[in-house]
């Protein structure tokens, strides 16, 4: 065998901002590459993986000057470092979503309010508990938002 194709599960996140012109442009990219890869030959035939030397995941931004203009307009170095955090916390969310795949977490059925406020604690009430795709619900998290306090 002369060539081989190694095919990467992951996702790509892509933030779009309005320019100047009110038209959205792609301010940053993330290439998230998960665990499972599937090889196969030239003929598109799967194999076995081979000895190969690795390659990363090199992608860039073709308007990555735009984002970088965006980061620098923020008010101020607070604002810049804030961003920063909450863009590492959801590329880390999105990580895990893609390693969790195939898993499953048993929630409860009740609101997410109710088991954050402790009502989840009354013994006296039924809960009752349904298996979520855990993937699924990282997912959810980092792409409805991610927001930082400190």
């Amino acid at each position: 065998m002369d060539k081989f194709t190694k095919i990467t599960i992951g996702f790509v996140a892509q933030a779009f901002e309005k320019n100047k012109k009110g038209q959205f442009v792609c301010a940053r990219q993330e290439f998230i590459a998960g665990d499972q890869c599937d090889y196969e030959d030239a003929e598109g035939n799967p194999i076995e993986p081979p000895n190969y030397e690795y390659q990363p995941y090199n992608m860039t931004l073709e308007s990555k000057r735009v984002g970088e203009a965006i980061e620098a307009k923020a008010a101020d170095e607070d604002q810049i470092d804030q961003f920063k955090r909450r863009r590492q916390k959801v590329q880390q969310l999105r990580v895990l979503a893609v390693k969790s795949h195939g898993l499953t977490a048993s929630l409860p059925t009740l609101p997410v309010a109710k088991w954050l406020d402790g009502t989840i604690e009354d013994t006296t009430k039924d809960v009752y508990f349904e298996d979520y795709d855990l993937a699924k619900l990282l997912r959810f998290i980092a792409d409805v938002g991610v927001s930082y306090e400190d």
